[in-house]
């Protein structure tokens, strides 16, 4: 007979806590794994976020355009700040490629809405050099990524 068959029947309530303890077991094995930057990055959203409503009720900043070109433009700054961490702090290196082009999506978006408002061109004038930035970005990550994975 297996061991199965010798012990006892077991609760409903045992059951729970057994289930219980193996999840524990399991969450503490992947607490080492967490991110501690997507907290960062949040945070520095939240507090630019909060930073540029103030100063748009306050008048400080008129405009929708330059008040959606300057937050686009403040998350690709933070997006630098955390590729630069990565880069920096080995603790926190993971793959950037993806980051670098969310960078420079909001980047070309921001530059596109403060553009409207000071040169008034359209950013659907220029929306096709989005794919074009992204491109190039896929091709020298491409081209350069074996080199930085020796």
């Amino acid at each position: 007979m297996s061991e199965e068959w010798d012990e006892r029947p077991t609760s409903p309530r045992e059951r729970r806590r057994e289930e219980k303890d193996e999840k524990d077991e399991k969450d503490e094995k992947h607490e080492d794994h967490r991110d501690p930057l997507g907290g960062l990055v949040g945070g520095l959203i939240l507090i630019m976020l909060g930073i540029g409503l103030f100063a748009w009720t306050q008048g400080w900043i008129t405009g929708w355009a330059i008040a959606l070109g300057l937050f686009f433009l403040g998350l690709a700054a933070i997006f630098v700040i955390e590729i630069v961490i990565r880069l920096v702090m080995p603790a926190y290196r993971r793959g950037i490629g993806g980051r670098i082009i969310s960078t420079l999506i909001v980047t070309l978006i921001g530059l596109g809405f403060l553009g409207f408002e000071f040169w008034g061109y359209d950013i659907w004038t220029f929306w096709p050099l989005i794919l074009v930035a992204i491109g190039l970005v896929i091709l020298v990550g491409a081209i350069l990524g074996p080199l930085f994975r020796r």
